[in-house]
C-alpha cells in the first residue's frame, strides 16, 4: 500500500519511535524476568525508565542481586567485563550494609534503583543504617605487606576503581550513594 505524499515525511521519526518502543520493551521484559527472581518489599516498581528493588538486609539476597543485576546489564547492551564490574562493586557495598551497617538484628530494607541515563548506567543504593561515606574511606596502602595492613577498606577502594563515579549523600535518616559506569560502546559478547 502506498502512503499518500503528506505521511510520506512521518516515516522517518515513526521509525524513530518504533525503535524507543521497542528499546522499552525489551527493558520490560528483562524488568518482569527480573521481578519472578527477586525477594522484594511488595512489588518492584519501573517509573520513568528507573527499576526499584527492595533486598532485605541479609547477605542470602546477594545471589538474587546478582542476578538481576546481570540481566539488566545485558538488556542495557554491557559487556560482560562491565557487568563483573559492577557486580562486583555492588556486592561490596551491599556486604558492607548488611555486616557493619546495623546496630540492631531487625529486618531492614536496602533499595536499590537502576536506570540508563547519557551513556551511562545509573545505581542507587539507599539503606536506613548507621551513616557511612565509602567514598571518604582512606585509600588503603597496597604497598605495605598483607600482615600489616589495617583491616577494612579495601572493597571501598575497589569499588571507586571500577566505578566511573561514586557520590555518597546522607539524606535523613539514609545512606544513599550513587554509582556511575558507562555503557556506551559496549555490548555483550
Amino acid at each position: 500500500m502506498k502512503l499518500p505524499a503528506a505521511y510520506c515525511g512521518l516515516a522517518a521519526p515513526l521509525s524513530g519511535i518504533s525503535a524507543t518502543l521497542r528499546k522499552a520493551a525489551g527493558y520490560q521484559a528483562r524488568f518482569a524476568e527480573a521481578k519472578a527472581n527477586t525477594t522484594y518489599k511488595g512489588s518492584p516498581k519501573m517509573d520513568e525508565g528507573k527499576i526499584f528493588f527492595e533486598f532485605k538486609n541479609l547477605l542470602s539476597e546477594l545471589d538474587k542481586l546478582r542476578q538481576n543485576l546481570e540481566s539488566l546489564g545485558k538488556s542495557f547492551g554491557m559487556s560482560k567485563k562491565g557487568i563483573f564490574q559492577i557486580n562486583l562493586a555492588l556486592e561490596e557495598v551491599f556486604t558492607n550494609i548488611v555486616s557493619h551497617g546495623y546496630e540492631d538484628k531487625a529486618a531492614h530494607w536496602i533499595k536499590i534503583t537502576i536506570w540508563p541515563q547519557n551513556g551511562m548506567l545509573n545505581i542507587c543504593v539507599e539503606d536506613d543504617g548507621i551513616p557511612f561515606n565509602p567514598v571518604k574511606e582512606d585509600v588503603p596502602d597496597l604497598k605495605c605487606p598483607v600482615e600489616d595492613r589495617r583491616i577494612g577498606g579495601l572493597g571501598c577502594h575497589f569499588m571507586r576503581c571500577l566505578m566511573d563515579d561514586v557520590h555518597y549523600k546522607r539524606i535523613g535518616d539514609k545512606n544513599v550513594l550513587t554509582m556511575k559506569k558507562g555503557i556506551e560502546g559496549e555490548k555483550t559478547s
